[in-house]
């Protein structure tokens, strides 16, 4: 009879040679502790960064992909679809960061501490806790998706188009959303982004290939991009499971196949980290809301351009959050096992690259707003509001970079309040009256100036906060290195 504590894959891996099992454990320990302690810092940086920014990639190509082949219907109010369910469906991403981000840095922070038993625990804790709150979160969302979206103010001409996206991606498609997610960041934290990064590839690009079909091929619309999400999303899931399953003895974090209770003192730290990454996510959605809500006074195609412009936002976006968030194993590694000059290091570098990337970006964005907004919609009123709208809300660019470098770094190393801080003061609070007094002043484009202007005060917030923590550190780390040298000089008084 099993036992709670076997992991997935026992089965598998007892077919396979003791001395195999053995050789590819040991390579398995080695490539993760010399990315983690010994390599060059652009060297573990690029490791481990490159493979999440593929996927980032990956993932941005989809959500591209997606709103273009519905641009192609040539209908507004699908497009417009895409906006109106963009705030509810982001809540999965608040579920998955949850567990993802909260157990994922709490994995990578024992392992730091060589505590492999508590990482085991913690992983598999935070995979079954994801399946769960994921079936909660579909459940709920399949009987208030409609009063959400009246909330929003969606109009009648967009709520049957909106009404079948949420149905298939966001209730059908709630579980193995989040379950991947959850799993591969599980992956990512013991320093294996490739793998991540190659169950998440595969997810999009099935995505991809089932679009045409579903949308024009069985004529379904915005409704047949929600349903091949929804089974990208499963085959990414299950490549994931697969993957545990056949590697059960070489992971360093495996997860076990049943579930088991898990530890107080493992809930307080998951959800301690978690609740603020789930909280950025939540708080967005509910700014992005609002903005939806006081648009809904506006033509449909202000809307619709406004749809077109969070999609190529997501082009900087996925790039820094994949840089930022590939790297916070490594943050939170070397926090862990006191190497703060590495984790210093890292984040200067991390920092210079990024705020390049976003230079650029930015440069292209304000030149070439109209050539790229019309890659997505035709009609002229779309593409006017769509580049008036990209040129106001890039400006926030650079500070998003600081900003996401920063609350990753909280994130990985623990630091809940100093994220939490972050994750409040970015959306959901203070932009929402400013929001309502920037509309009255310049209706619709002053809606549009609120993303820079809370985006450079939460930089500005989130510096402080990483200079006044970096500066306790060292002084008790002073305090340290001090009681530490006064102990010979009291010991050799005590004797003579």
């Amino acid at each position: 009879m099993q036992t709670d504590n076997q992991l997935i894959g026992d089965e598998a891996d007892r077919r396979r040679s003791p001395l195999r099992q053995s050789r590819d454990h040991r390579r398995d320990r080695f490539d993760s502790t010399d990315l983690f302690e010994r390599a060059s810092v652009p060297r573990a940086v690029a490791s481990l960064a490159l493979p999440a920014v593929a996927s980032q990639l990956v993932v941005l190509a989809y959500n591209m992909a997606d709103t273009w082949f519905i641009g192609q219907t040539g209908d507004p109010a699908q497009v417009a679809a895409l906006t109106a369910t963009f705030p509810i469906y982001m809540l999965l991403n608040a579920v998955s960061n949850l567990f993802g981000v909260g157990g994922g840095s709490l994995v990578s922070r024992s392992l730091g501490a060589h505590d492999e038993q508590r990482a085991r625990r913690v992983a598999t804790a935070s995979a079954w806790l994801a399946v769960v709150f994921s079936l909660v979160a579909g459940a709920i969302l399949l009987l208030v998706a409609e009063p959400l979206l009246r909330l929003l103010g969606t109009p009648e001409a967009v709520m049957p188009h909106a009404r079948a996206f949420l149905w298939f991606a966001a209730s059908a498609g709630a579980a193995p959303t989040v379950t991947g997610l959850v799993l591969a960041s599980m992956l990512q934290a013991q320093g294996k982004p490739g793998v991540a990064s190659a169950g998440m590839c595969m997810g999009v690009l099935l995505c991809i290939a089932l679009d045409p079909a579903f949308i024009f091929g069985l004529d379904l619309g915005v409704a047949g991009a929600a349903l091949a999400t929804a089974i990208a999303n499963t085959a990414s899931m299950l490549f994931f499971i697969g993957y545990f399953i056949r590697n059960r003895k070489r992971l360093q974090v495996p997860i076990a196949a049943r579930p088991s209770r898990p530890a107080g003192a493992d809930l307080r730290e998951i959800f301690a980290v978690g609740f603020p990454a789930a909280a950025i996510i939540a708080l967005g959605s509910l700014s992005n809301g609002v903005l939806v809500a006081l648009l809904s006074s506006a033509p449909v195609t202000a809307e619709s351009g406004l749809g077109v412009v969070q999609k190529l936002e997501l082009v900087p976006f996925q790039l820094i959050m994949g840089v930022t968030g590939g790297v916070a194993p490594l943050v939170a590694y070397c926090s862990k096992s006191g190497n703060r000059a590495r984790m210093r290091a890292t984040m200067r570098f991390v920092l210079a690259i990024a705020l390049a990337a976003a230079a650029f970006v930015l440069v292209i964005y304000e030149a070439l707003a109209e050539p790229l907004v019309s890659l997505f919609v035709s009609d002229a009123e779309s593409v006017a509001f769509g580049a008036a709208f990209l040129r106001l809300r890039i400006l926030a660019l650079p500070a998003i970079v600081v900003e996401f470098a920063l609350n990753s770094a909280f994130q990985a190393t623990g630091r809940s309040k100093q994220s939490l801080t972050v994750s409040v003061m970015r959306k959901g609070t203070i932009d929402l009256p400013l929001m309502i007094a920037l509309n009255a002043i310049w209706p619709i484009y002053g809606l549009m100036l609120v993303q820079p202007i809370m985006e450079f005060v939460t930089a500005l917030t989130a510096i402080a906060l990483w200079v006044r923590l970096d500066n306790r550190n060292t002084d008790k780390r002073k305090e340290g290195i001090a009681q530490r040298q006064s102990r010979p000089a009291a010991a050799k008084a005590v004797t003579q």
